[in-house]
């Protein structure tokens, strides 16, 4: 499914244990993003681990990169979501 919208009170979390085979991309908070660092890796932690193990997931935002967020907001949601792509990689 894209977009997978938040603000519309979609859950990555919640409909993955609903429906175990549904294939998500996105499913971020954007909001997230545009707020700074600690609200990023709450969104990013609370979700992404999950979500990876699970399999079927691409992580991205709700639907688009939004125009509020800033580049070194943008640059450090990447780096982060790299970061605990590569440690669920690794710890399996």
């Amino acid at each position: 499914m894209h977009p997978f919208e938040v603000t519309n009170g979609q859950d990555i979390v919640e409909i993955r244990e609903a429906f175990p085979r549904f294939q998500i991309f996105g499913g971020l908070d954007k909001k997230a993003a545009v707020a700074g660092k600690a609200a990023i890796d709450r969104e990013l932690e609370a979700k992404l681990p999950f979500r990876l193990r699970q399999g079927g997931y691409i992580p991205y935002t709700d639907h688009y990169v939004s125009p509020d967020i800033s580049w070194e907001n943008f640059l450090y949601y990447r780096r982060r979501v790299n970061e605990i792509v590569l440690k669920i990689v690794r710890a399996d």
